[in-house]
Order: structure tokens, then sequence, then C-alpha cells
């Protein structure tokens, strides 16, 4: 199934830049668990279940894959406590929540 719009369409209700490269990547890793048999598992272990195939996937180290994601939401992040009095978020949180309410 394809989740991309979906995924893009939530991310940017949140905040986040679609131009940005750590959007691109954390729509991708966020696809990658939607497709996966076991969502919950996957989500485990971002590094080995998502973070290698993405970064292998584009040939980037997964550190920088990592960074860029980060960035993206620290972006957003800041982007939404101008309006709202959200925590901080991580990317496994909005990865979590995406998933949750894509799948549920």
């Amino acid at each position: 199934m394809n989740y991309h719009n979906n995924i893009r369409e939530e991310l940017i209700k949140m905040g986040y830049n679609i131009s940005n490269k750590g959007t691109s990547y954390l729509i991708e890793c966020i696809c990658l668990i939607c497709n996966s048999s076991n969502y919950i598992k996957t989500l485990s272990n971002l590094d080995k279940n998502v973070y290698e195939k993405i970064a292998e996937k584009y040939k980037i180290n997964l550190k920088t894959l990592k960074s860029n994601i980060q960035k993206a939401t620290q972006n957003a992040s800041n982007a939404q406590s101008k309006t709202s009095n959200l925590s901080i978020i991580t990317p496994k949180i909005i990865m979590f929540y995406i998933v949750d309410k894509i799948k549920n």
C-alpha cells in the first residue's frame, strides 16, 4: 500500500518543511515501517530495521541520515512551539504517532 501522501500531509500539519532532506528521509522511514509485516517490531530497533535500509538506499552515512531527520524534527518542533505548548518531540515519537494514525 502507498502511504506516502498520507504521511506527507501529516508531517505538513506538524510543521515539517517538505523540501528538507530530513523530512524526505523521515517520509521514507515511515513508509518502510507502515509496509512492514510487524510495525511494532520494526519500530523497536530503528537503527537496524529502518535507518540502515534508508541510508543504504540513498548511499549516505547512517549518522548523516539520523542527523538530517533530527534537524527536520527540531525545526518542526520549533515551529510548533510558537503556536502551542507541545513538549520536545523526537523522530521516534513522530514515527509512532503517524504509523499508529495510519494503521489504526
